[in-house]
């Protein structure tokens, strides 16, 4: 079930503009909270911004997955100009 929300995550995080680089720094902040046995290497990869942004590296590999979809069904609106707003084809 981790998957899909992962997957989710990151095709509705497209979906309402968020960048992907804000995506992968608050997945791994969210994971940092947890303190894992591995807390300063977390730390390192979000400081140095490398994958997998201190997330556990298979939610990274689904969150971006589902930004990557999403981007491929993402149309902006052309009547908006400067906005987020999508649409679906």
């Amino acid at each position: 079930m981790a998957d899909f929300g992962n997957y989710h995550a990151g095709y509705m995080g497209i979906q309402a503009g968020v960048p992907e680089s804000d995506q992968y720094m608050w997945a791994g902040l969210g994971e940092l909270s947890k303190f894992h046995s591995n807390f300063l290497e977390r730390i390192k990869q979000l400081d140095e911004g490398r994958a997998p942004y201190g997330d556990q590296p298979i939610d990274y590999l689904w969150n971006r997955q589902g930004m990557k979809d999403s981007k491929a069904n993402l149309i902006q609106n052309p009547t908006i100009h400067g906005s987020n707003f999508a649409i679906y084809p």
